[in-house]
């Protein structure tokens, strides 16, 4: 992690390259308007503000920034114009004894805020005079217990951190750290215990503090995106989490960072051809399927989707097998009937002058089957008109003759 470096912590004229840094300063400069001293007072900082960057009638130190730049708590820079101020962003607006230990500070720059008070749960090592010996209670046992705890040295407690070899477990200075010695000195930052020779700086998943830049994991140092927003809040989730995109439902998770959660429903192009989609970083997208479709045509049949429109599948056949209608089709509403005035066929046998109707059935008048001969009975089927004899008493017209009788179609006299 980058140490940053803050203008206002430095002292006489290196505050005048701090100041114009971006100005192309490389060397001190010594203040135009005020004769070089060992202190910062007033006149310096207007003559730097003067020959920094363009007046602007304000007393500051940094470069002036123009009133259409954005700012925020938590940028690294205290710009009064925005509002900020110690008690508002302490982060920004630090100064040793404001009870933040900001970046840039550290135990040996600023004990007051670094170092914590014996009981506080973080036992800060040799630079703050933390030790099992003083303060038990946040650097674990005593000197004698064996074991070379955080606070401990082999100049504080040779019992437990004399020098030893390679593989004893303790990982010493004669070690040769990670690289001369990983069976004891292997890099454990990420296991959420602040070990070894692990800080802040070098290893703040594990120690870190609440304005170190870096939203730890660890449950044990309780940093969340309620608790320490300046270190868990993403950038995107300041400013509104809006990837530009209107398919998608923008979020700041719990975890800090933005979320996009995509919504196809409001990509319906209302085109059956295409399946529509919302995609992270693109916005809808449509894809050509080949699902079934109707051209609105009532003349075609087996309409289907190519290449993101509807095809007109084949032509629909109109033909009702009667004759007595004309058949044809209108894509407004498919196949038509008319009925026509034509002569046909009914199919029966029993009916003669068959003909089209105005509602467009064959009909024709029912065929008389009648031979005048008592003798047979008289009908019609599918084969037309039948005359079977019978046995019925008849007349043969023979006065001579009694009891005539039919037989095989003749009547007979008795």
């Amino acid at each position: 992690m980058t140490t940053p470096t803050y203008p206002w912590k430095t002292h006489g004229v290196a505050l005048a390259c701090a100041a114009v840094v971006f100005a192309g300063c490389a060397s001190p400069v010594a203040p135009q308007e005020d004769p070089p001293d060992e202190g910062v007072d007033v006149a310096d900082i207007q003559a730097l503000d003067l020959a920094a960057d363009a007046p602007d009638g304000k007393v500051d130190v940094a470069l002036d920034v123009s009133p259409t730049t954005a700012c925020m708590c938590g940028d690294e820079v205290c710009d009064p114009g925005c509002g900020e101020t110690l008690a508002l962003c302490p982060i920004d607006c630090h100064v040793c004894k404001d009870g933040v230990c900001s970046p840039g500070e550290s135990p040996k720059s600023c004990a007051a805020d670094c170092c914590g008070t014996c009981g506080d749960g973080k036992c800060k090592g040799y630079e703050c005079g933390e030790n099992p010996t003083v303060c038990p209670a946040d650097c674990g046992a005593s000197c004698g217990n064996d074991v070379c705890n955080k606070g401990e040295s082999p100049a504080t407690c040779p019992a437990d951190c004399q020098f030893q070899v390679c593989g004893n477990g303790k990982c010493e200075p004669e070690d040769g750290g990670p690289k001369g010695c990983p069976a004891d000195c292997a890099k454990t930052c990420g296991n959420c215990a602040c070990e070894g020779s692990e800080d802040w700086l070098s290893c703040p998943t594990d120690c870190g503090f609440c304005g170190d830049g870096v939203c730890s994991v660890c449950g044990t140092l309780g940093e969340t995106v309620a608790t320490c927003p300046s270190d868990c809040l993403s950038d995107d989730c300041r400013t509104g989490c809006s990837d530009g995109w209107d398919c998608t439902a923008d979020s700041c998770a719990s975890t800090g960072s933005c979320v996009h959660a995509a919504n196809a429903k409001i990509c319906n192009d209302g085109n059956a051809c295409t399946d529509d989609a919302c995609e992270l970083n693109k916005g809808c997208t449509g894809f050509a399927n080949a699902a079934p479709c109707s051209d609105g045509d009532g003349c075609t049949v087996g309409d289907a989707c190519g290449k993101g429109i509807c095809l007109p599948g084949a032509i629909t056949s109109c033909d009702d097998g009667n004759s007595c209608t004309f058949d044809g089709c209108k894509p407004a509403v498919g196949c038509t009937h008319t009925a026509v005035a034509l002569p046909c066929d009914d199919g029966n046998a029993c009916t003669a002058g068959d003909a089209c109707t105005v509602q467009g059935v064959c009909s024709g008048q029912m065929t008389a089957c009648e031979d005048a001969n008592a003798c047979t009975d008289d009908s019609c089927d599918a084969a037309g008109c039948k005359h079977s004899p019978n046995s019925a008493t008849c007349d043969d017209g023979n006065p001579l003759t009694t009891l005539d009788t039919c037989v095989d179609g003749t009547c007979v006299g008795g």
